[in-house]
């Protein structure tokens, strides 16, 4: 089995030359095709959901199961098809603006209700469309503490958190590969700079890796490091358990 092959399309990839999305795109091919050669998950039973924008292009280069979704809402209809067959392996794939702005609170909501499905974001850090269109209408965007969506996870009770970069192809590919794995709610927060309009890949190369899931931030507030791993990684009981659960009451 090709395990990248295996997962190909015939549509043109049409993201700017070395952008990092096609190391994003690489790491779920050669996921899939362990977890599928490792009789773990079937590629039939694989559905991705993604957003819109750049993050949400990964639609057409994967030959699998899919569903193209709205502005912010890759995760309720992820959710949506998980309840609906939770024998399915969902995983949704959206960019920082859809997942930390607009769609923000099904993140708060997904982490405490704790359904078994995986969110991967494609984080530039510009929290809009991946030109930064905020910029002609917030003067002072530039220099901006970059928001955080680690502790608020944590917070919201996400049973699985982990952020890598996309220079890291090693740790990148085991971390979402564990993801996919966790039985209840995963998020994979990936750093990556966008090449064409927020270059900024000389920050995000200065990681600190984590060593436990003591540490309530990916980030280092006095040295601004962007910590990378896994934070937390617990098994509770997932929504669609719950579910099953109350019905048969």
């Amino acid at each position: 089995m090709n395990k990248k092959k295996d997962f190909g399309t015939k549509m043109p990839i049409t993201w700017c030359p070395g952008c990092p999305n096609n190391v994003v795109l690489y790491v779920l091919k050669s996921v899939f095709g362990e977890l599928i050669e490792a009789k773990k998950i079937r590629k039939q039973d694989i559905v991705v959901v993604t957003d819109i924008g750049c993050a949400g292009k990964i639609y057409d280069y994967l030959d699998v199961n899919a569903f193209y979704g709205l502005h912010g809402r890759a995760i309720p209809i992820a959710t949506g098809i998980k309840i609906g067959n939770p024998a399915l392996t969902v995983v949704a794939v959206a960019g920082d603006g859809g997942t930390y702005s607009e769609g923000l609170n099904h993140l708060v909501s997904s982490g405490r209700l704790n359904p078994d499905i995986t969110v991967i974001v494609i984080n530039n850090g510009v929290l809009a469309l991946t030109k930064g269109q905020p910029t002609s209408t917030h003067p002072s965007i530039e220099g901006e503490p970059i928001f955080d969506p680690v502790p608020l996870a944590l917070a919201s009770e996400a049973s699985f958190v982990g952020r890598e970069t996309a220079f890291n192809l090693r740790d990148l590919q085991s971390t979402v590969k564990a993801a996919i794995m966790h039985k209840g709610f995963s998020l994979v927060d990936i750093f990556e700079p966008c090449l064409s309009y927020n270059n900024d890949g000389e920050r995000i190369r200065d990681t600190e890796r984590v060593c436990d899931d003591s540490l309530q931030s990916g980030f280092d507030t006095n040295l601004r490091k962007i910590r990378t791993g896994v934070f937390r990684k617990i098994s509770r009981p997932t929504l669609e358990q719950k579910l099953k659960k109350k019905n048969k009451s």
